[in-house]
């Protein structure tokens, strides 16, 4: 099965491994780094496609979490033998986003370790067998965000040979992605739409797959025109910014800042997010007041600290206002801040010759220092 490399992917060492599996030489292991964790899923796609038998994908293929993974459980299922050809185990997330950058899964450190020992132990027993087409073999893919401590794990464990770091498709590529994904859903998307549901939604691999999949349930005769691309894709930006606003008000700035970002991507307007922003903690006002501690209203010890809030989003929306920019920067500060409960000495967040004027802790508090 022929197959063209939808985008570019740089391997630590040895040939690109997408041109590998088009000429059916595989890796026993395949570890990717991506900002975009779904630049995988198109290649795990094709593996699958490739070794497992659709009728023996519940025996031979696991789907794993690196946040519920046991590592005697992840030894076991990388030691078992294949019902037919092959086996594939997956496991995704061996990292994910964190307030200051990729954190491990709760595997941890030690747990991330042990795990890449056995896949280290996998690849090479692999390498000892013999080249027999008709011989069974387990292989392994782990996704992860790019995080500078993996690279001494990966080294001790031997599996740096097969780490590829996934760039982002160029423009044409993604259209195309786009299309194919579309005509395997048996949708029909020309180029233009294709370009345009790219220029609403964003360049998030995982975002576009989602909104196919939405066409798909919608779209009775198969045409996605650019009228429904401009009204589900356009329906998907108000749902991602609610979302947003609903992790800041939980004080979630590992679940909310992702959001943000793809809100940037995206080329939302930032005065429409902080109106949103001010609508969400007005109503927690309204919830505070009235007593009530149910949902994030709970969080929030009292309606000063709300207005706190409300105050920095003003200095937030002023600095859009008077042309400072980089006004995106400056609300992933604010969503980090918000989650500040003014129990830390000092606040680490870096200042421009002055207090951080979104500080969440109190003057008493806030250490003054200057970064040059």
């Amino acid at each position: 099965m022929s197959y063209s490399t939808p985008r570019k992917a740089r391997a630590g060492q040895g040939p690109d491994p997408f041109a590998r599996l088009d000429e059916g030489k595989l890796w026993p292991v395949y570890v990717f780094l991506s900002e975009d964790p779904g630049l995988a899923d198109e290649f795990i796609a094709r593996l699958r496609a490739a070794l497992i038998d659709p009728g023996l994908a519940s025996f031979d293929l696991e789907m794993l979490a690196a946040d519920e993974l046991d590592i005697e459980d992840a030894r076991q299922k990388l030691c078992q033998l294949p019902v037919g050809a092959h086996r594939l185990v997956v496991i995704r997330d061996l990292t994910r986003p964190g307030a200051d950058g990729p954190v491990y899964s709760e595997l941890k450190k030690n747990g991330t370790v042990e795990l890449c020992k056995a896949l280290g132990a996998l690849a090479a027993g692999s390498s000892k067998k013999g080249k027999s087409d008709d011989e069974k073999s387990v292989h392994a893919v782990v996704t992860a965000l790019p995080k500078k401590e993996l690279a001494p794990i990966f080294k001790e464990t031997g599996l740096t040979k097969y780490v590829v770091e996934l760039a982002p498709p160029e423009a044409d590529e993604l259209t195309g992605m786009v299309k194919r994904w579309a005509a395997e859903r048996k949708l029909t998307l020309d180029a233009d739409a294709a370009r345009l549901l790219i220029d609403i939604a964003g360049e998030s691999t995982g975002t576009l797959r989602s909104e196919i999949e939405k066409f798909a349930t919608v779209s009775p005769d198969g045409r996605v025109t650019a009228a429904l691309v401009r009204e589900l894709a356009g329906c998907s930006r108000e749902f991602q910014l609610k979302e947003y606003v609903d992790r800041v008000l939980e004080r979630d700035p590992a679940r909310a800042i992702p959001i943000l970002r793809g809100l940037e991507e995206w080329g939302e307007d930032t005065p429409k997010i902080i109106g949103w922003l001010v609508n969400g903690f007005l109503g927690l006002v309204a919830a505070k007041s009235r007593g009530w501690r149910a949902s994030a209203a709970g969080r929030w010890a009292s309606i000063e600290e709300i207005n706190r809030c409300l105050q920095q989003l003003y200095k937030v929306n002023r600095a859009k206002m008077t042309g400072k920019g980089e006004e995106f920067a400056r609300l992933e500060l604010f969503t980090l801040c918000v989650a500040c409960r003014a129990e830390r000495p000092a606040c680490g967040l870096p200042r421009d010759n002055e207090e951080h004027e979104l500080c969440m802790l109190s003057r008493r508090r806030r250490r003054r220092v200057a970064v040059s």
